[in-house]
């Protein structure tokens, strides 16, 4: 393949990540999305990070979302930073591959990323952590490539491990492809690749380069509460919600029901061409750096495994990795007929799964995605609410519908904006008692669940029953207002 057409095909691959994406851009947001926009916007408002407004991430994906925010600002329009992530995945996919294996690789590689990772069956459209962070991990082992191949100077390694610390910036499990990077260097080493002088070198920088953003993040933490910013970075997952305690192994084996459309057919292409290569004697991956994209599906499975709780976006974090080393082996099939079968084979279903939804009202197409339509009736009680608010007004949504926040463009008065923060948090029930049987009560309180199934607190409930009376219901969610407001 020329340089010419490949540049084409990989600007054919962006074009269908950003069609993929772009059909949901006006979809309802989901509660993520909208509660890392109210949480960023709140600290910029000057509300204390991880204090008065919480979420278990570090602060790159906040610092993103307040540069969203300070920028385009709109709510309803936050998934163009998917848009911008996922093509600059698909580029740096493209890239990698074709530094190892040749540029009919990095097409096909990317083509598949682009579809993979788009895909409506694992909310491939949220601007979720696993998206953003599954983006630098591409940047990451691209950057690797491009050393490893000589095609960029050695120094670019530090630029690796930057990437790959701004991976973990937007979530923490989200260090795929910098562990990937790291275990490549070990491993060239072991079988004789590189020496150990080399390999030392390399490794220094690419931790120099990650541990400088975490560096910042943990000197940001120490300034402002050492305390609540490592419950927040790592203490909260480790004590309730992780592989290691809390996870939930019965929504993995659900939605797996939804992955399998998109990871099926390629794992057996991927299988099915590697097997072709060795029996025909080609070598496999081109360039001894190939390796890298062996290596990297096994640290996203980890990635995707640590997180325990297993929601369809999770899935996202495997595209990368599978749809990287499939494009590469697909590529390097040598008859041209072979390639295109291929990826009629992966391409064709995973189409018609979008076609299908993507024909959806806005009203309806979260459900069809993911059977829920919290994220639709958060957005027209937050209209509602737009309508009817004074200047000054606050609000606190019970007990868990983040989007809300963000739709209505009111900062959170109470600091977990999660259902599972709500029961789990610190001092989730003693904040929440304070909030609501306080004397600053909230101006609105928006009914999203039932008092019962977010807090036993008998002072929560005789507050709401005595001193709100209710103002309207918009799609099942109640909206109270203070009776002296």
């Amino acid at each position: 393949m020329t340089t010419r057409r490949h540049h084409v095909m990989v600007a054919a691959a962006v074009t269908v990540s950003v069609a993929m994406r772009a059909r949901f851009v006006f979809a309802p947001i989901g509660t993520d999305e909208g509660g890392y926009l109210a949480v960023a916007r709140a600290w910029g408002n000057g509300a204390h990070l991880y204090r008065n407004v919480w979420v278990d991430r570090p602060q790159g994906l906040l610092l993103l979302f307040r540069a969203y925010d300070m920028t385009v600002g709109a709510a309803g329009l936050v998934r163009l930073l998917a848009v911008l992530f996922g093509a600059v995945a698909v580029v740096a996919v493209a890239w990698g591959v074709r530094a190892v294996a040749g540029p009919t690789s990095g097409a096909v590689a990317a083509l598949l990323v682009a579809a993979m990772s788009a895909s409506p069956a694992i909310e491939g459209f949220q601007a979720n952590g696993e998206l953003l962070s599954g983006a630098m991990s591409a940047v990451a082992v691209a950057v690797a490539c491009g050393v490893l191949t000589e095609r960029i100077s050695e120094r670019w390694i530090l630029i690796a491990g930057v990437a790959g610390g701004l991976g973990w910036s937007m979530k923490q499990s989200g260090v795929d492809g910098l562990a990937a990077v790291a275990a490549f260097l070990v491993l060239s080493a072991l079988v004789g690749w590189d020496g150990w002088l080399v390999t030392w070198r390399r490794l220094g920088s690419l931790l120099i380069g990650a541990f400088g953003v975490v560096g910042l993040a943990a000197l940001h933490g120490a300034l402002t509460g050492w305390n609540d910013w490592t419950y927040a970075a790592w203490g909260y997952r480790l004590e309730k919600r992780s592989a290691l305690q809390g996870s939930n192994w019965h929504r993995l084996w659900r939605t797996a029901g939804d992955a399998w459309p998109v990871f099926a057919l390629v794992v057996v292409v991927l299988v099915a061409s590697a097997l072709w290569l060795w029996r025909s004697g080609a070598g496999l991956l081109g360039h001894r750096a190939g390796a890298l994209f062996v290596v990297w599906p096994f640290t996203a499975l980890m990635a995707f495994v640590l997180g325990g709780q297993f929601f369809q976006h999770y899935w996202v974090i495997l595209t990368f990795p599978v749809g990287a080393l499939c494009g590469l082996l697909v590529g390097r099939l040598s008859q041209r007929a072979a390639r295109s079968a291929a990826l009629t084979v992966v391409l064709v279903p995973m189409l018609v799964s979008f076609v299908l939804l993507v024909r959806l009202p806005n009203s309806t197409v979260n459900e069809g995605v993911s059977g829920e339509r919290r994220s639709y009736r958060a957005n027209a009680a937050a209209q509602w609410l737009v309508e009817h608010r004074s200047s000054g007004d606050s609000l606190y949504v019970l007990c868990a519908a983040a989007n809300l926040y963000a739709y209505a463009e009111m900062d959170p008065t109470y600091r977990y904006l999660w259902f599972d923060g709500v029961h789990q948090g610190r001092n989730a029930r003693a904040d929440l008692e304070a909030l609501l049987a306080g004397d600053a009560l909230p101006t609105w309180v928006a009914k999203v669940d039932t008092v019962a199934s977010c807090t036993s607190s008998k002072l929560v409930a005789e507050s709401l029953d005595t001193r709100y009376r209710e103002a309207a219901t918009v799609e099942g969610i109640t909206l109270l207002r203070r009776i002296d407001g």
